[in-house]
């Protein structure tokens, strides 16, 4: 038991870390995006305008980085799930597995 709450532990770190991760590279790309597009409406000089087109690896690494993430966050989720139910009721109501429960509905919503 005291493995397996030590697990859960480390499952639910590992989740959050990659769930952060996640939304960072979101957000980045976001941010890349709204720049290129608030440079190409506002009529900035287009050298400016194909020199940060041309840093579009930048973007290209994130949207890449981003895919990446998804998938490891997808399987660390689905390796949190099996973790649950095999401590089935030796674990419920303490705040790690409350927390994990959490963790694992919000993100196979």
């Amino acid at each position: 038991m005291e493995e397996t709450a030590r697990q859960l532990k480390i499952k639910v770190g590992v989740v959050k870390r990659l769930t952060k991760e996640h939304a960072s590279y979101q957000k980045e790309i976001d941010q890349q995006t709204a720049k290129i597009e608030k440079m190409t409406t506002a009529g900035d000089c287009e050298h400016d305008i194909k020199q940060q087109q041309s840093q579009n690896e930048v973007l290209k690494e994130a949207r890449v980085c981003l895919d990446d993430s998804k998938r490891r966050l997808g399987a660390a989720v689905e390796e949190l799930g099996a973790l649950l139910e095999e401590a089935g009721d030796s674990l419920k109501g303490s705040a790690d597995y409350e927390e994990a429960e959490g963790l694992v509905k919000a993100n196979r919503a």
